[in-house]
């Protein structure tokens, strides 16, 4: 993300990045209807970094992932 905010990338590779992660977005919400868990079951604590999916909190029911930005 951070050769995106530098505008290091291609057109091209930034449209590559951005379907890659629309897929990612897809299948993880996929894998969570299907084993009945919601974002926040899959959310790591990375201790000073803050959790890995910062949108899933601990209640929520949501099965589809937040933007990471």
């Amino acid at each position: 993300m951070h050769r995106v905010d530098q505008g290091d990338l291609s057109a091209d590779q930034e449209e590559r990045i951005g379907m890659t992660l629309m897929i990612l977005e897809d299948r993880m919400s996929e894998l969570c209807r299907r084993y009945r868990l919601t974002m926040s079951d899959l959310n790591l604590d990375l201790g000073p970094l803050g959790s890995l999916l910062p949108g899933a909190t601990p209640d929520s029911t949501a099965t589809h992932v937040t933007h990471l930005r």
